[in-house]
């Protein structure tokens, strides 16, 4: 399906409206799940579990294992930056988490 320049403008300044309403919903501490951020929020959860062996990591762990089979070890050293600090959740900070908690 050929779209046409016109068309191709008004799509670039709709998606450029688009993020731009996000980042600042975002910036007011109501961030809009866009497919983006759900992927990083999903992302930072699994971090949050491997760090502390939580419920379920051992699939994940196979999850991961299983979407690069090239790279065996790469669960065991993901969990250990995560860890160690070198990979860090961007979305779900302590403090978000514990606001969640509590």
């Amino acid at each position: 399906m050929a779209v046409g320049p016109y068309r191709r403008a008004e799509l670039a300044e709709a998606k450029r409206k688009s993020r731009a309403a996000a980042r600042a919903a975002e910036a007011e501490g109501r961030p809009k799940p866009h497919a983006d951020a759900v992927r990083e929020a999903l992302a930072d959860a699994a971090m949050i579990v491997l760090a502390v062996d939580g419920p379920g990591h051992e699939e994940i762990m196979r999850l991961v294992a299983g979407a690069f089979p090239t790279t065996p070890a790469l669960p065991l050293k993901l969990r250990a930056k995560i860890r160690s600090g070198r990979l860090r959740p961007r979305r779900l900070t302590p403090d978000v988490v514990r606001s969640t908690i509590a």
